[in-house]
């Protein structure tokens, strides 16, 4: 019965949501620091979007970048811009973004 309580909670907002998110956040941080990027991705994927912040947004968007993964990449920097419209690391990212494609469009 409890755990049917602590499902509940995650649809209200509540701390136990919070505090599952914080812990995929720094599951996910401390992954990337081992250089297991595929694994820490998959956690920043499912941190809930009331808990994302520019600074964490970017911090995916730079993981992902760095993956490869170039829509990945744009599309967490979009939700960062979306939330701080000047954040310069957002507008990094969207800026490599763009060079690397123009880069692979010359090779063509």
């Amino acid at each position: 019965m409890a755990s049917l309580f602590n499902w509940l909670r995650g649809f209200r907002g509540t701390s136990a949501s919070a505090s599952s998110s914080d812990d995929l956040i720094a599951r996910a941080r401390a992954l990337a620091a081992e250089g297991r990027d595929d694994e820490a991705s998959d956690l920043f994927w499912k941190v809930k979007r009331s808990s994302h912040t520019p600074e964490l947004l970017c911090e995916h968007a730079e993981l992902l970048l760095g993956m490869g993964d170039w829509f990945g990449a744009v599309s967490r920097a979009k939700l960062a811009r979306e939330l701080d419209p000047e954040n310069a690391r957002a507008k990094r990212v969207q800026g490599e973004v763009l060079k690397l494609e123009a880069q692979e469009s010359r090779k063509r």
